[in-house]
């Protein structure tokens, strides 16, 4: 199975094409419940190809599978991800931060209280 090329622009829409859809080059994006109004063609992938030609954009193209370079005054379709579709994944190093925050502070309520004067 062909897998994008890689132009600098980023792997994740060949990822979520192949890996994520089991999508196959030359055939429809395959429609899922996941996302709406899939379409079969080019999706712009947002970034610039090359710094002295700024009339080119990266894009994907779902017909072949592949990522390329595109003029960017040809009609392509876009994939918009919203914040709302993104949901936070909590880091390790965060929770163990927190948890060694609390054990601190923890240790130093009861020390405190030790030396307090009994009433």
């Amino acid at each position: 199975m062909p897998k994008s090329i890689n132009f600098g622009g980023g792997d994740e829409f060949p990822e979520l094409f192949y890996d994520e859809l089991n999508g196959v080059a030359f055939n429809a994006i395959p429609d899922t419940n996941t996302f709406d109004n899939e379409q079969f063609g080019e999706y712009w992938l947002g970034s610039e190809y090359l710094q002295w030609q700024p009339d080119r954009a990266l894009v994907f193209d779902t017909d072949i599978g592949l990522g390329m370079d595109q003029l960017m005054n040809r009609q392509s379709f876009v994939w918009a991800v919203t914040l709302g579709q993104v949901s936070a994944v909590p880091e390790p190093e965060n929770i163990v931060l927190l948890i060694g925050g609390l054990g601190l502070v923890s240790g130093m309520v009861i020390r405190k209280q030790k030396h307090l004067p009994k009433i």
